[in-house]
């Protein structure tokens, strides 16, 4: 990780300084200082050019799954995308351009609006699972469960965020999601049977000490829950 980046976090939460709001249709975008001049390639859904922060926003909320974008003024040019980046270091220096995620749509601070998905998800950091879950506890949240393809696909975008980014280990990139093995049945924390799997080829497996589930590759596999792992809490709309 160059000396240059810094991951500003607080109580596990990415911390952000807003310079800059701007509003279309009463939702807001803020601007996150500390991706100021990175630029990033991944997960574009759009590009395009706009007149100001204020109209590139407004593509970002007329697009049903548009989480975040960046603007460079110097051209106008404007990029929407259907995720939301955790690590300057998923970016490259490229002066100018502003990067703005979504704020104050249905979910409570500091949650991000999963839009067409009807979900409410923040990032808490790295954490093993016990951390993880009394984080989102914290936030009357819980371990992102995944009950759908497009909830899967949703929550590979927000791994690779991380995938160019120097980390301690590779678990760091390789998120929980929430489920266990309980002897008899994988099931969610609330008890109900799993309503979605997308495990790969031979697993689960070694179920009497890999009772949870990460995400890696776009597939599920059993884990351990001491594993330090991204964290992400979510909660339905």
């Amino acid at each position: 990780m160059s000396s240059r980046v810094r991951v500003w976090l607080c109580l596990g939460l990415m911390t952000v300084q807003t310079l800059q709001t701007v509003a279309y249709l009463g939702s807001s975008f803020k601007i996150l200082s500390e991706m100021k001049d990175i630029r990033f390639d991944l997960e574009i859904i759009f590009s395009l050019s706009t007149w100001s922060p204020l109209d590139c926003s407004r593509k970002c909320e007329t697009n049903g799954t548009c989480l975040s974008f960046q603007y460079l003024s110097l051209t106008g040019q404007c990029r929407l995308f259907n995720t939301i980046f955790l690590h300057q270091d998923a970016g490259v220096y490229d002066i100018g351009w502003q990067y703005y995620i979504t704020s104050k749509r249905r979910c409570r601070d500091p949650f991000v609006d999963g839009r067409d998905l009807d979900i409410c998800f923040m990032f808490a950091g790295f954490h093993n699972l016990p951390e993880g879950m009394e984080k989102c506890a914290a936030t009357q949240s819980s371990i992102i469960s995944i009950t759908s393809t497009k909830e899967n696909v949703f929550l590979i975008r927000l791994a690779e965020t991380l995938s160019n980014v120097s980390l301690p280990d590779v678990s760091y990139k390789r998120p929980f999601i929430q489920g266990f093995w309980d002897g008899v049945d994988w099931i969610l924390d609330n008890g109900s049977p799993l309503v979605y799997t997308n495990w790969d080829v031979d697993q689960p497996k070694k179920v009497d000490v890999k009772r949870n589930i990460k995400l890696e590759d776009g597939k599920w596999q059993t884990s351990i829950g001491l594993k330090i792992r991204p964290i992400f809490c979510s909660y339905i709309l």
